[in-house]
């Protein structure tokens, strides 16, 4: 089993800005979820914070053409 923690703050710059923080953790909480997150690469990690990222950007986007 993992435990995952995550977190999304987001801050109003101005009227057509807004700064967007995420944070997240993942914890095996038990030996085979330990097991997985040793051998799960920091590599695939990251494209998985960035695919999200990316997904946010072009939703706020089609926001913003409305």
């Amino acid at each position: 089993m993992i435990a995952v923690e995550s977190a999304i703050t987001l801050i109003k710059i101005s009227e057509n800005k807004t700064k967007l923080i995420y944070s997240g953790q993942n914890k095996g909480i038990n030996f085979l979820g330990k097991l997985f997150m040793k051998f799960n690469s920091t590599k695939k990690n990251q494209q998985v914070v960035d695919d999200f990222m990316q997904r946010v950007k072009v939703e706020a986007l089609k926001e913003k053409d409305k």
